[in-house]
């Protein structure tokens, strides 16, 4: 069959199956809904796609952008790897539905709860922390000691470690 237009639709002809158009649009529908069409820059898919050997981006510097706003992108250059949010959007990670740590929009990396999850275990720890001096507190809470808190530096001196309380 040669034609300019096809249309195909149910035996009632009350449902359209698939349309093409030379030059134009090729659309998939699904009890007479569209589900698929083609245009000059792609597909169009509306509802779920499910992949079952896959999701690929077979090229560098192709994002892959999910939300209404392109909030969250996935993507890949020659070298290097990106997860980001690209509007003022902090990023959640959640496991088995719980939310467990948050980088907010200022780049700060925090617990969803307090006290509650460690960097590092007793078997698996972190190996070296690089920083400038170390300042640790408990601001907020209260320490096994007295009941109060703390708040204080450990700096490093040539031959010396300084402990500075910053509370007085």
């Amino acid at each position: 069959m040669i034609c300019n237009n096809l249309s195909l639709a149910n035996a009632a002809n009350s449902e359209s199956l698939i349309q093409a158009a030379q030059d134009g649009a090729v659309k998939l529908f699904f009890n007479g809904v569209q589900k698929l069409e083609t245009d000059n820059s792609g597909v169009t898919v509306t509802g779920r796609v499910d992949a079952t050997t896959g999701l690929r981006i077979n090229a560098d510097n192709q994002k892959l952008k999910i939300g209404a706003g392109d909030d969250l992108q996935l993507y890949h250059d020659n070298g290097n790897n990106y997860i980001g949010t690209y509007t003022n959007s902090a990023i959640l990670f959640t496991i088995n539905s719980t939310h467990r740590w948050t980088l907010d929009v200022n780049g700060v990396l925090k617990p969803a709860a307090n006290n509650t999850y460690d960097i590092g275990t007793t078997s698996a720890r972190v190996r070296n922390i690089y920083t400038n001096d170390l300042n640790l507190s408990n601001e907020g809470s209260s320490n096994n000691v007295d009941g109060t808190w703390g708040n204080y530096t450990i700096q490093e001196g040539e031959s010396d470690l300084f402990l500075i309380n910053n509370r007085n």
